[in-house]
């Protein structure tokens, strides 16, 4: 593990409640990748530092693109670039990114029904309206129930619905998107937990 990793590492554990149970996780990958095992995953992205105790598995740039083609626009760049390297996966603050296939066979759908016929958020209508909101697209979302979905027509306005309040939140970058979902959790520091998810593992919370 490189020095400035580790002194990442023991940093972030001294602040955490679950310090101990979280250096034993990292400790146990990097014994494995001693022994040929096993590869601690490190990787800064805007700003952001993740680490993975399994190999990524980043969506291919054409997967990508033909999806898009599909659906007649570009997912927001960020977007892009975190799929095209990192992959699936759910961040330990709760952030979990959908894969662009399956937004556009099942989640695209799913999401706009149900945000029809179920409508929460009527505190924020300057910031999103529900027939404004039928019209977005999923693309991160968090397995606590949050829709996090952008509007084909401006993809620089992130909207956060959460599912346990009535107002809605607008982020503009990644960055952004993480430190919301960091102030939820004040014992986080980084480098932070990245889980390596396939299509199959991931199910809506609602």
């Amino acid at each position: 593990m490189p020095d400035q990793l580790l002194k990442d590492v023991i940093k972030a554990a001294r602040s955490r409640s679950d310090g101990y149970s979280y250096l034993l996780s990292i400790e146990r990958t990097f014994v494995t990748d001693k022994i040929g095992f096993n590869r601690m995953h490190s990787i800064d992205f805007q700003g952001i530092t993740l680490i993975s105790d399994s190999p990524l598995s980043p969506v291919s740039i054409e997967e990508l693109e033909s999806v898009e083609a599909r659906l007649g626009f570009n997912f927001p760049e960020a977007y892009r670039a975190f799929i095209t390297t990192l992959g699936i996966g759910e961040t330990e603050f709760h952030i979990r990114t959908l894969p662009p296939q399956l937004i556009l066979d099942d989640y695209l759908l799913e999401v706009q029904e149900r945000l029809s016929e179920f409508w929460f958020w009527d505190r924020s209508p300057d910031i999103l309206t529900q027939a404004h909101a039928v019209e977005c697209v999923p693309f991160f979302d968090s397995p606590d129930g949050d829709d996090i979905l952008f509007h084909p027509s401006d993809r620089s306005r992130w909207f956060i619905l959460p599912h346990e309040e009535e107002e809605i939140f607008v982020v503009h970058s990644f960055q952004e998107l993480c430190t919301f979902y960091l102030q939820r959790y004040d014992d986080l520091q980084p480098p932070y937990k990245f889980d390596v998810m396939e299509c199959a593992a991931l199910e809506e919370p609602w």
